[in-house]
């Protein structure tokens, strides 16, 4: 579902009457698909609570009852094998300081969502997990219900599925069928090798990994193993709708930009991957190869024909500029290790884009951390540094419509700072300083408290500045304020 990129409306009196009553029934039939979908939802989760009960005591009369837990399942080890469901309810505000940006003049944005998870064993050797979302919010974000399995709206659904996917371990191998979140590196603020799974860049400084269809291999040997990936269809990046605070596509922008160009999901088109890695004397290691299509776009400028009648003959002017995703290969790599208190890791990987629409360029991040525990009473302190380096290597065309996103941080450092005062309460700072463009920034403090087990509260800013002509200091005027309540059972 591709976004229009305008409205064509008569000035007949008709027209307006036949274009509110389209405009009435469209409203009518996502209000009446949302409910539909609430309702399925509020069904999951009182089946999935009546599961929980007849789980819980079918582990009284069974306690030996384990799931099986290869490498690809680590993520959910620390469920109780009893609890098959996990419903996760959370409510998130915007609150902007400054009441006018140069997109529009909202100051408050709600979200709202409801996540049912389920995960459970049968058989052996066997795995099944589903993550299923309800989101809304009262600003562009969300809109319509998902309609394909590669997710490439240009917005989010009300209802999706993150993930959806079968495990199946055997003694020396896992594999994964279905749609799935694959991340790579070792990297803490960004992840050069990382180029599998797409980000939902919505609400920007708030990202979120986007599940792809693919089918994922492992096989381990000693202290080896080699990951194998395949994906066929092509999912991309989500960006910021237009008209909203952080929108990438400037409102007096001097070219009409269109909605961008999907590739086709061919054969031609499917992506492929591999990642070995290993261990030796404290330290981990990989390399990886990726050969598929970016999914950050690139700008491509498109040219009319403007025809002179004297003397007679054809100009090609500029008319708009189309976003279009290319095709890449990356080669990298990433090792981690540590020394006490201190750990050490790096990532880097060059990435050689066909044709001549996209610079092709070398990337890297390295940076330490350092822990340490009980520095007053009980509190425990964690910190990160990282150097974000880019260097290009063969540059292609030169389109002036801002920094593409995935070249943002071509000189930069990143820090993420946690603080725990208790077990249940932290503080955590993340922060960019780029050099490269104009001394621009970001800064994100956060205070999050568990009041119980299974209520948190999250209260943070997003403060950016920078000059006008940078990343981070075109939307210096967007600082904001956020809390976030998030309960789950």
């Amino acid at each position: 579902m591709r976004e229009s990129g305008g409205l064509s409306v008569s000035r007949w009196s008709l027209g307006f009457r036949i274009a509110d009553c389209r405009l009435r029934i469209g409203r009518r039939r996502q209000l009446t698909g949302l409910c539909a979908a609430i309702l399925v939802v509020i069904l999951a989760v009182c089946v999935s609570r009546l599961a929980y009960c007849q789980e819980a005591g079918a582990e009284q009369a069974d306690p030996e009852r384990v799931c099986p837990l290869g490498p690809l399942a680590d993520k959910w080890k620390d469920w109780p094998q009893s609890q098959n469901f996990k419903i996760t309810l959370e409510y998130r505000n915007y609150t902007s300081f400054e009441g006018e940006s140069r997109a529009d003049s909202r100051d408050s944005i709600n979200e709202g969502r409801l996540r049912v998870e389920y995960d459970n064993c049968f058989r052996d050797n066997m795995r099944v997990y589903v993550n299923a979302l309800l989101q809304a919010d009262d600003d562009k974000f969300t809109h319509g219900f998902v309609d394909d399995l590669e997710d490439d709206d240009v917005r989010r659904n009300y209802l999706n599925f993150t993930e959806a996917f079968l495990d199946m371990y055997f003694e020396t191998s896992d594999l994964r069928l279905g749609k799935q979140i694959i991340n790579w590196g070792k990297a803490d603020a960004f992840n050069p090798t990382d180029n599998v799974t797409p980000t939902d860049y919505s609400n920007l400084l708030d990202d979120e990994d986007i599940g792809v269809v693919a089918a994922n291999y492992s096989f381990y040997w000693k202290d080896w193993s080699l990951q194998l990936i395949g994906v066929p269809g092509f999912t991309p990046t989500r960006l910021p709708p237009r008209g909203t605070r952080f929108s990438l596509i400037p409102p007096d922008s001097p070219l009409p930009v269109e909605d961008p160009d999907l590739p086709p999901n061919t054969i031609e088109n499917s992506q492929v991957g591999a990642r070995l890695k290993t261990s030796y004397r404290g330290w981990d290691f990989s390399a990886s190869y990726y050969d598929g299509v970016k999914d950050i776009p690139s700008p491509d400028l498109r040219f009319s024909k403007m025809f002179i009648p004297f003397p007679p003959f054809a100009l090609s002017i500029p008319s708009t500029i189309v976003p279009v995703y290319n095709r890449f290969r990356a080669f990298g790599g990433d090792f981690a290790t540590t020394f006490d208190k201190w750990g050490l890791h790096g990532e880097a990987a060059q990435f050689i884009f066909d044709g001549d629409m996209q610079d092709s360029y070398f990337q890297y991040v390295l940076g330490f951390d350092y822990s340490k525990s009980d520095i007053i009473l009980d509190h425990d302190l964690f910190i990160i540094v990282e150097y974000i380096g880019l260097d290009v290597t063969d540059q292609g065309k030169d389109i002036s419509t801002g920094t593409p996103l995935d070249k943002v941080l071509m000189s930069a450092f990143a820090t993420n700072i946690k603080y725990e005062f208790t077990e249940y309460t932290r503080l955590e700072v993340r922060g960019i300083v780029d050099f490269f463009q104009g001394d621009d920034y970001y800064v994100q403090p956060q205070l999050i408290h568990e009041m119980t087990d299974n209520f948190e509260i999250t209260l943070g800013l997003d403060i950016l500045g920078g000059p006008e002509n940078t990343f981070f200091g075109q939307f210096k005027d967007n600082d904001r304020m956020y809390v976030k309540l998030k309960y789950t059972f």
